[in-house]
């Protein structure tokens, strides 16, 4: 059985906000990019936090329920991705085995571990980077890498 590295299935172009970036921001990108996490850095690369569709949903979304469109925009435009990103962020290298970190996502109950060489966030792996590689198709970032 041929082993496949992290490298072999992540996503390499990150989806990326800043700490100060809006949650209209963040859910603007969520939407266009068709993602469910998104990096939060403070530099080029620079990992600090971790957003995911839920997260947005859980801090944001729910406490406007009874609100009108329109103020639900406002609100997500006062509201900062620092607010309810995940700092406690954990990673995982490129070159660990791919059953390793899907083991690792299993037990942890994540959908998502960055990918960083030393502290440069380079992909994100996926639980649909999985279910790509289970249905034999490769990821349509792989040709870029």
């Amino acid at each position: 059985m041929k082993r496949h590295l992290v490298r072999d299935l992540m996503t390499g172009m990150v989806p990326s906000v800043r700490p100060g970036d809006t949650l209209a921001r963040l859910f603007d990108l969520m939407e266009t990019r068709h993602v469910r996490h998104v990096a939060v850095v403070d530099r080029p690369r620079g990992l600090v936090g971790l957003v995911a569709h839920g997260d947005l949903m859980r801090h944001a979304v729910a406490i406007m329920e009874d609100m009108s469109l329109a103020p639900r925009r406002d609100h997500l435009e006062t509201m900062k991705v620092a607010e309810i990103m995940t700092t406690a962020v954990l990673t995982i290298e490129p070159e660990r085995d791919a059953f390793e970190a899907a083991e690792l996502m299993v037990e942890r109950g994540i959908g998502c571990l960055p990918v960083v060489e030393g502290e440069v966030l380079i992909g994100l792996l996926t639980e649909s980077d999985f279910v790509r590689w289970e249905a034999g198709q490769a990821h349509p970032a792989a040709a870029q890498r």
